[in-house]
């Protein structure tokens, strides 16, 4: 069973390995790609965990609900 900080961690990992910084942008289902598919749910609440502590920024798009 994976913790909380290491879902955070993971995701966090990803974006690093595919630089997703400052004007490079990725899907929220993306991040979820690599993880069980009985994660699924634990990782969107580690996504919404992240942009709550400001960690993980938001650009607002018409396909996502983000």
């Amino acid at each position: 069973m994976w913790t909380d900080k290491q879902i955070k961690g993971k995701i966090l990992h990803k974006l690093v390995r595919f630089g997703k910084f400052e004007a490079s942008h990725t899907a929220v289902e993306h991040l979820q790609k690599g993880f069980p598919k009985d994660m699924v749910g634990r990782v969107k609440e580690m996504v919404i965990e992240l942009k709550k502590e400001e960690v993980l920024l938001v650009k607002k798009t018409n396909y996502e609900l983000w």
